[in-house]
């Protein structure tokens, strides 16, 4: 029930932060409420500016310690996971009754008692369409693949506090992240699911230590 804000509770009786999704069930306000000294927010490129600009308001009003800006993902990658499971494709919402028929107890914590069972962070602009059914659709209509070095600059802006970039692959990207005022870089393909074709990440970290 409400896992994400469970998980905050965790990673901080563990003294470790908790980052949350900018596409996740519980919104900004709850999750950084259970991890009051230890919240991080990640934030996605987001066609609409201005919904990223309020996400960053939002986040630094609910006391967010850092900031990591995901650039490894373009584009919405192949979920084959969510089909299997029910939370995409034909018949998604019959799947998920099926399988709440199944497991009772797990129905009545989470699917009754532990609404509202939508996209926290979206619901202010998508509002009732910001159910689970939306999910896979809302990513591919909204992610954005132009992003360019002026994207970091504005984010840079925006936000006061430390700046992660996660998503470097190239020794060159990671110095220009730094010159831009990134604080730190996580070196990420995204599990290779976005972009296959893509270098791994021991070898990217492995030559970033290289050129350093």
């Amino acid at each position: 029930r409400r896992g994400e804000v469970q998980a905050a509770r965790a990673a901080t009786r563990a003294g470790i932060p908790t980052c949350l999704s900018t596409v996740s069930i519980c919104g900004i306000e709850d999750v950084a409420a259970a991890a009051p000294d230890r919240f991080w927010f990640q934030l996605y490129v987001i066609r609409d500016r201005a919904f990223m600009r309020d996400l960053i308001a939002r986040a630094k009003a609910a006391g967010a310690k850092a900031l990591v800006f995901t650039v490894d993902m373009p584009v919405p990658g192949a979920r084959y996971r969510d089909a299997h499971s029910g939370m995409s494709g034909p018949n998604a919402a019959y799947r998920r009754v099926v399988q709440a028929m199944g497991k009772p107890g797990w129905a009545w914590d989470v699917g009754v008692m532990g609404r509202p069972h939508t996209l926290g962070n979206l619901a202010a602009v998508l509002g009732r369409n910001s159910g689970l059914n939306d999910y896979i659709g809302w990513l591919g209509a909204n992610f954005d693949p132009s992003i360019q070095w002026r994207d970091l600059g504005w984010i840079r802006e925006l936000w006061d506090g430390p700046l992660v970039i996660k998503g470097i692959l190239d020794p060159d990207d990671a110095r220009e992240a730094a010159a831009l005022g990134a604080d730190a870089i996580v070196v990420s393909n995204h599990g290779g699911r976005q972009l296959d074709g893509v270098m791994s990440s021991a070898p990217s970290a492995a030559a970033s230590r290289a050129s350093s």
